[in-house]
């Protein structure tokens, strides 16, 4: 009998314990589902907002297309920082970007970036490189693009493996407000798609630009 009644305790000690975890993974699989929802949820904003933003850009590129453009020179050079949340790494991050138009008027332009993210005992790194499509041109608003990006980080839940630096490639939603040769702000959705089943950075930044070359435009143009 009294082998019995320790079987059955230990029996429901281990039934107790199973429970246990079974709650705990529940609890992680709901927040990780949270998390991705809330994500969406935000980059889904933020490019509706782009979108919305656009708008007045477009209208005016339009009403100006049959006029002369006010300039015969290059689109200015310009670089700035950046700083946003990254969704999938649940982190702070800073970044600074350069723009290089490879146009004259500007809708074309390669933008060189590299940003940090914040987390808890670490620090990712991303280098990327990207090709951008301005329909405003020099004259900002929206644009697209994508380009190849590098992450320097730990793959593993392990924090004690070794660091190492995989190779992906990043799509970029983003807008760009302020007169050309001036300073301006930034808005931007980046995705990032890494050769990792637990890593894929999804950030929104809010950023500023300033001019390195061109000269601001008088209030006539």
């Amino acid at each position: 009998m009294t082998d019995v009644r320790l079987q059955s305790v230990g029996s429901s000690r281990h039934s107790e314990i199973d429970l246990d975890r079974r709650h705990r993974l529940v609890d992680k699989r709901s927040q990780g589902f949270m998390k991705e929802k809330f994500s969406r949820v935000a980059s889904s904003a933020v490019v509706l907002g782009l979108l919305a933003l656009s708008t007045p850009f477009a209208m005016e590129a339009q009403r100006r297309g049959s006029q002369p453009a006010p300039t015969s020179g290059w689109a200015p050079i310009s670089a700035g920082f950046k700083a946003g949340y990254d969704n999938n790494a649940g982190g702070e991050m800073l970044g600074v970007q350069l723009h290089l138009p490879i146009m004259r008027n500007g809708q074309f332009e390669l933008m060189p970036n590299a940003d940090v993210t914040f987390l808890t005992g670490l620090k990712e790194y991303q280098y990327a490189l990207d090709a951008l499509f301005v329909p405003g041109g020099a004259r900002g608003g929206l644009y697209l693009g994508g380009g190849v990006a590098l992450r320097n980080t730990i793959y593993d839940f392990d924090r004690s493996v070794a660091r190492e630096t995989r190779q992906g490639y990043s799509v970029v939603v983003g807008g760009k407000l302020g007169s050309p040769g001036a300073l301006g702000i930034q808005i931007e959705v980046r995705w990032t798609f890494l050769d990792s089943p637990v890593l894929n950075p999804r950030t929104v930044t809010f950023g500023v630009n300033f001019p390195l070359s061109g000269r601001r435009p008088s209030p006539g143009s």
